[in-house]
Order: C-alpha cells, then sequence, then structure tokens
C-alpha cells in the first residue's frame, strides 16, 4: 500500500518514481500513465495503492504515434519532433510498444502541440535513438489516459484522489481535460475492477469522459465531475457493471450524462445534457437531482428505480421503458412535457407533481399514485428555481435542514 504522487499541471515530462511529492514527483499526464503501467522509474499501481493527482493536465497533448517501424529501441525522455523539417512540432517519448506494438510511440507534445500537428508524410525525428528517423507515419491518435495496469481488490482498491496545492485531500478536485480532442479522459481495453476515484474532473472530450470499453466493475466515484463530452460523460451500457457514483455531477454533456447499467447514483446532479440519465438494468438514483435536462431527466429502464429525487424544468422529467420500475419519494416539477412519460404500469408512489405541462404521459397514472405529497410553504425547503435564482444560489439537492422535503402520513 504505497502512495504516490502527481502533479498533472506539470509542462515537461521526466521519468520519475512518483514515491514523493517534491524530487520524485510525477509530471503532467504523462506521468500518471507511467504510474499506471511501470514505465520507466515508475512502479505499476497495484492493490492498496493510492497516487494523489492536483492541477488540471491537459489530455491532447498525450499523443500515440503508430511509426510503420521498429522503435522499441527508443528511450524515454528521447526528444523526437517532425522529421521533413516542415512542420514545428516537438515532443518527448514517454512510452515505445505502446500496448505490445513495436511500431507504437506515445509522445508528450511540447506545449501548444497536439495531434493535428502530426502530419503523416512529415515522418518522426529522433536523433538520439535507433532508428534516427521515420520517413512516414501510419497513424496518429490521442487516447487520453488508459488504464491497462495493474488492478485492485475487493477490501484493497487501487485509488486516484485529487488533492489541493498541498496535497492534502480536502474535496479540491484534480483535472483531466481532453481539450476536445483526446477520445476520452479515462478509457480501459483491459478488465479493470476495484478503482476509487476521488475529486477528479473529467472534462471535454471528444468522444466520451469516462468510457470503458472492457469489463469495468465494482468501482466507486466520489465527488467527481463528468463533464463537456461530445457524446456522454460516462458510457459503460455493456462493460461497467455495479459500479456506484456518490456526489457526482454530470453535466453539459451532448448526449448523456450517463448510460449505465447495474449501478448505483447517490446524491448526484445531472444538468444541462441532452438526457441525464439512462438507466439500463438493476440500478437506481437515490437523492438525485436532474435539472434542464434538454429531452429528459431520467430514463428508467428493466428494473430501475429513481428515490427521493428531483426533477426539474427538463423536456420531460422521467421516462419509463419498462414496467418494473419504480419511481417514489420524487419531486417532478416545472418539466416542458411530461413529469412521467412511457408506460402507464409504473409504480410512482408518493411523489409531487407541480408546473409540468402535463403531470403524465397516460391518464392511468392519475389513478395509481398511492398517497399524497405535500407542498412546504414555510420554512427552508432546500431547492432554488435555477431559471430564477443566481447561479450562485443554485441549489437542486437537499439542504440539511430538516425541513428540506417531508411527506404527510396518517398515523
Amino acid at each position: 500500500m504505497t502512495d504516490y504522487y502527481c502533479n498533472l499541471s506539470a509542462d515537461t515530462f521526466a521519468d520519475r518514481t512518483g514515491l514523493d511529492n517534491s524530487a520524485n514527483v510525477l509530471t503532467g499526464p504523462p506521468g500518471l500513465q507511467a504510474a499506471i503501467r511501470g514505465t520507466g522509474s515508475a512502479t505499476a499501481l497495484t492493490a492498496g495503492d493510492t497516487i494523489h493527482l492536483k492541477g488540471a493536465g491537459d489530455l491532447s497533448r498525450l499523443v500515440e504515434i503508430d511509426c510503420g517501424a521498429d522503435v522499441s529501441a527508443w528511450s524515454i525522455g528521447d526528444a523526437v519532433s517532425e522529421n521533413s523539417g516542415a512542420g514545428a512540432w516537438t515532443g518527448v517519448v514517454v512510452k515505445t510498444s505502446v500496448g505490445g506494438d513495436s511500431d507504437v510511440v506515445l509522445v508528450w507534445m511540447g506545449s501548444g502541440y497536439d495531434a493535428a500537428d502530426v502530419l503523416l508524410a512529415g515522418g518522426i525525428a529522433n536523433p538520439g535513438g535507433s532508428p534516427a528517423s521515420v520517413a512516414t507515419l501510419t497513424s496518429v491518435s490521442t487516447p487520453g489516459i488508459t488504464l491497462d495496469g495493474a488492478y485492485g481488490s475487493a477490501g484493497s482498491k487501487v485509488r486516484f484522489v485529487g488533492v489541493n496545492d498541498s496535497w492534502v485531500e480536502d474535496r479540491t478536485p484534480a483535472t483531466l481535460d481532453a481539450g476536445d480532442k483526446a477520445a476520452s479522459c479515462l478509457t480501459n481495453p483491459a478488465t479493470m475492477y476495484y478503482l476509487a476515484l476521488a475529486n477528479l474532473v473529467l472534462a471535454n472530450a471528444a468522444g466520451d469522459c469516462l468510457s470503458p470499453v472492457a469489463s469495468y466493475r465494482y468501482n466507486t466515484h466520489t465527488n467527481c465531475v463528468f463533464e463537456g463530452a461530445a457524446s456522454d460523460g460516462v458510457r459503460g451500457s455493456s462493460t461497467m457493471l455495479y459500479c456506484a457514483f456518490d456526489f457526482c455531477t454530470f453535466r453539459d454533456n451532448g448526449d448523456y450524462g450517463a448510460y449505465v447499467s447495474s449501478c448505483g447514483f447517490f446524491g448526484c446532479t445531472f444538468y444541462n445534457n441532452d438526457t441525464g440519465l439512462y438507466a439500463l438494468a438493476a440500478g437506481a438514483a437515490v437523492d438525485c437531482v436532474f435539472f434542464e435536462n434538454t429531452t429528459l431527466g431520467v430514463w428508467l429502464q428493466n428494473a430501475t428505480a429513481a428515490i427521493n429525487c428531483v426533477m426539474d424544468s427538463n423536456d420531460s422529467g422521467v421516462r419509463v421503458g419498462h414496467p418494473a420500475c419504480t419511481v417514489t419519494a420524487c419531486r417532478i416539477t416545472n418539466n416542458d412535457s411530461y413529469g412521467i412519460y412511457g408506460s402507464p404500469s409504473v409504480r410512482d408512489a408518493y411523489c409531487f407533481y407541480s408546473g409540468n405541462t402535463a403531470n403524465f404521459e397516460n391518464d392511468i397514472h392519475d389513478a395509481t399514485v398511492r398517497g399524497e405529497s405535500t407542498r412546504i410553504t414555510s420554512g427552508e425547503i432546500g431547492y432554488i428555481d435555477g431559471d430564477n435564482a443566481d447561479l450562485t444560489l443554485r441549489n437542486y439537492g437537499l439542504t440539511n435542514s430538516a425541513t428540506s422535503r417531508r411527506q404527510e402520513a396518517v398515523l
């Protein structure tokens, strides 16, 4: 159980151990990638290890280049550049034989450069390496951070934790910013079990911010933000199972905030996505807030549930695609089309409806709602209408006040 340290904001890459936060601190996104893989002086993360991350890293500068020739003899830290001389890009070798392919090199691009500056016809030069140059390249890509190293165990997770400038864990986030160029912020081509992410912002992916492509299970995500993806904040419809998201935010994503199966969301916020959450099967959203999503707050399928949630000012608050779903103790308000859209046999007990253009797509819901909701007429309600509130005052969640939201009960 070892602690490692990485300054994501560092502009240059150095081959280090990461065993302290001064002389041996890992630097930039390539330092984080080296720790995951155990590249160079870094030891691969394993069960029980924690890597402390601070600052913001620009993932658009972490580029994989398929040279179409064996470059496995190149060394970490070699300075590389465009071979033809026509281009201006420079970079540093982070790893060779990426994914076991001796033709592929991972390069940390110089400040201001990214994959768009790498011309295939321009080749690549490495004066200190063998070969000293490659005339033409096969491909170039920007994958983001790849989780292809070791993974944890049930009682001993691998932890990625954002910290403040003094390396103290106080909920200050660290950021992995894809810059609208990296395909994802985090992805895993191999199994990744028992991972814990905390206080991280995954932002601006050209695809999905968190994009498991292989089995991704039993992982927890606490106080994380998934924002600004061209597609989804989190996408793991078949690969992500049995994961938990606690007090996370999903906002400003082009499609879904999260699109998952068999996962739990607790105290999370879904804002300004196309759809906040698509819960495919056997999952639940508890104490979550879905507001101002373009199409849907939450889409429930196959025995999923929304419990004690707020769905406000979406087009529709909840869509139910399967009768074996539950919507209970929710506040469903001010939605432009429907409070609940879809299956007429959904269990929607003890919910409060107000200000929706129509509360239900199917009138049968009126007869199946059990119990009556009560509107709090005084005191702190812990709910502020974002259309009218100062941005600094927005609070679609619950406060600590005992009168935040309550139900009348007959005793």
